[in-house]
């Protein structure tokens, strides 16, 4: 294997999505540039193992708020930085949404996690509202208005108008609807980027939404205006993965179909398609 390339300027924290990546590149740019840094060193200075940072790096244990907080001098960080790799360390540490909430909404605080990392937060208000994706969806129908009480009496769920037309307006502000040359609108293929613990949080907060709307859906929806199936079988880690390119065939399917769709039917509708496979026993005895 090549060795690694050099990382010629000084990783500045605030370009980073990974709390461990920066970590990573810090070292490796000290490690060029100041004649004496060593890793060991400097888990001695804190007061940790030899192998304590290859552990967090490289096996994603957690980095402790004590160690990271004594670190701000060593890497040369000032305090406005040490405080921003600290929220972005409890973002991807964090055990529960809530705790997960909390540290982005820290995060988003700072001026320049804002311009840097706009798409970022974009993405994360698009995906965090079952309705801004409904709302995008159902602009392919060929009779759709972009109006929130027409919105509002297209979808199965209640949404504050106010609610509605500021999704609206950010839909159509980041071109994720557009209109077309029949003075008609559509969904756009246009994307929102997104990576990391952002991207994960935000997903979290989209399936605990349109999941709890699946549970809904049993007792409000007729049964043949929706369908639910499930399976439950024994697999091993080699079925499991057999598994999992099952569902992403059927994905892929699924966005091939709606490709191929009547786009001038005005009686679509828009259905949101869950696959999921969860384990529901252990592998090898629960830890007591």
């Amino acid at each position: 294997m090549g060795a690694a390339p050099k990382i010629s300027h000084r990783p500045d924290v605030f370009d980073y999505h990974d709390y461990r990546t920066f970590l990573s590149d810090m070292f490796a740019f000290l490690k060029d540039h100041q004649p004496g840094f060593s890793v060991r060193h400097l888990a001695r200075q804190v007061g940790v193992s030899s192998g304590y940072f290859n552990m967090v790096i490289k096996e994603g244990s957690p980095l402790s708020p004590r160690v990271l907080a004594q670190l701000g001098s060593p890497l040369g960080l000032n305090q406005e930085e040490l405080n921003y790799w600290a929220h972005l360390a409890a973002l991807i540490d964090a055990k529960t949404l809530e705790a997960q909430r909390l540290a982005f909404r820290k995060l988003s605080r700072f001026g320049l996690y804002k311009s840097r990392h706009h798409e970022a937060i974009l993405a994360h208000q698009y995906f965090s509202n079952w309705y801004f994706v409904a709302i995008r969806e159902l602009a392919n129908r060929s009779d759709f208005k972009p109006d929130a009480k027409w919105i509002n009496e297209h979808l199965v769920k209640r949404v504050p108008l106010s609610e509605i037309r500021s999704a609206l307006d950010f839909l159509l502000r980041y071109e994720l609807i557009v209109s077309n040359n029949e003075g008609g609108f559509s969904a756009s293929a246009s994307r929102l980027e997104c990576e990391g613990a952002i991207y994960r949080m935000a997903l979290t907060e989209f399936y605990k939404q349109t999941y709890q709307m699946c549970i809904e859906s049993i007792y409000e929806i007729p049964r043949e205006e929706r369908h639910l199936a499930s399976h439950t079988v024994a697999l091993s880690a080699e079925g499991f993965a057999k598994l999992q390119k099952i569902i992403q065939n059927s994905i892929d399917q699924l966005q091939e179909l709606s490709v191929t769709e009547d786009q001038k039917d005005p009686d679509k509708r828009v259905y949101h398609v869950s696959l999921a496979a969860i384990p529901l026993s252990t592998a090898g005895g629960r830890q007591r």
